[in-house]
Parts: C-alpha cells; structure tokens; sequence
C-alpha cells in the first residue's frame, strides 16, 4: 500500500509518491532535521518479509553508496522505521528517461548530448550509443513487419528484444 503524504520514516516525511517499480517505491520526503528533499525508496512490507528482497535492498544501498561521481545520486541512509525498509538518498528534480523517452526516440543532438554529458564514463557512452542504434534497428524492423499483410491478420508478437512469433490465435 502506497504511502500517503505526512507519512514519517525517521527522520523523513513524505511528501509525494515519485515512483514504483519491482524493487520498491519512492517517494519525495522532507529530511525533517537538515531541511532538504530528499528521495526515500521504500521496500514495501509485502517484500521485506522475503529474506533475498531484503538482502537485494540492502546491497543495493551498499553498491550506490560506495561511488561517488556527479552523476550518481548520494546515499545519506539506509534504515528501517516500523517494520518498512528504506533507503534515503539525494534528491534530484527534473524527468526521469523513461518520461524523457515516452515521446519516442530521441533526436540525434539530444543523444550525443546526454551521451557526451558523462565524459570519464565513457562505458556510458558507449552504452548509450548502442542502446540507441539497437532501438532504431528494432523500430525499423517493427515499422517493416507492421506494413506485412498476412492471411490470418494476426500480428507479430514480441517474445523479447530480439525475437518475434506469430500470435497463436
């Protein structure tokens, strides 16, 4: 169940919920003591009660907070408060990549600007290109087969990333 603002973890209350996902939700909160936004991620309780969940969670916590690099969000805290597990970290305003994709590929300049943003990472870089060449391959192949008639009028089904079948109709 999501958290409602006003909530308090520690030292944080929430503010609004930002996000969910198969690790956990995060949530705006306020670091009642220092007066800063802070990102709380939470590990609802319906997972913490899974002992590997848990372990992930924490290891998580302990990976991020072992770098220190401007683009790579600060850990402050990882705790627990009334049997719910956190992780309290910086704050960083501004849209996430998937809102930044949801309105389809990027442009040329927009990609070699985000990918060049990150100079000493260049495994980024290089990553980001590649992402970027795979997905306009993908789109091509799907536009292709979208302008394919077949008999039975099903369309493609997508297995995978790689990988398209016939509906079983």
């Amino acid at each position: 169940m999501p958290l409602q603002p006003g909530t308090r973890l520690g030292n944080y209350e929430v503010v609004s919920e930002l996000g969910s996902g198969g690790m956990g939700e995060v949530y705006k909160a306020k670091d009642l003591k220092l007066g800063r936004d802070v990102a709380i991620k939470v590990l609802p309780q319906e997972m913490a009660s899974d002992s590997q969940r848990l372990r992930r969670f924490e290891q998580e916590a302990r990976a991020a907070s072992a770098l220190n690099h401007p683009n790579i969000v600060t850990i402050y805290e990882i705790g627990e408060h009334e049997g719910t597990p956190y992780i309290a970290m910086e704050y960083v305003d501004g849209l996430t990549l998937r809102e930044i994709l949801s309105g389809g590929p990027l442009p040329n300049d927009k990609l070699i600007r985000y990918a060049t943003h990150t100079p000493r990472l260049s495994e980024v870089r290089v990553a980001l290109l590649r992402a970027a060449l795979w997905s306009h391959l993908v789109r091509c192949f799907r536009q292709a087969l979208g302008r394919m008639s077949r008999p039975s009028g099903s369309a493609p089904k997508s297995l995978d990333s790689t990988r398209f079948s016939k509906s079983m109709a």
